[in-house]
């Protein structure tokens, strides 16, 4: 009877023991699985940042566009004041020439 407790407290001591392994690889699977969270969340935070950075450069780009037309504009305008003050040079002149004339 005691050979066979013995041998009982034996198969319990060597199941603890698989256990206890059972526990360890349980633990290092969880450690994994917390560090692949951590590195996903990291990457998922960085590609916050570039969707970020992205749409700050897309609204930049869309205001430089606004300027340069809105600077062409105002280009075509001085142009066409140029041209303005020039005809009304020329004809200051002619008008000025005939009064000395």
């Amino acid at each position: 009877m005691r050979a066979q407790m013995a041998a009982g407290l034996e198969a319990v001591a060597a199941t603890q023991t698989q256990v206890e392994g059972l526990v360890d690889v349980f633990d290092s699977v969880a450690n994994a699985a917390q560090s692949t969270t951590r590195e996903a969340e990291g990457v998922a935070s960085a590609s916050t940042e570039q969707s970020t950075a992205a749409r700050g450069v897309a609204q930049d780009v869309e205001r430089i566009a606004t300027n340069a037309e809105s600077n062409l504009a105002l280009a075509r305008a001085a142009e066409a004041s140029a041209a303005d003050l020039s005809r009304a040079a020329a004809e200051l002149a002619e008008t000025v020439a005939r009064y000395r004339a």
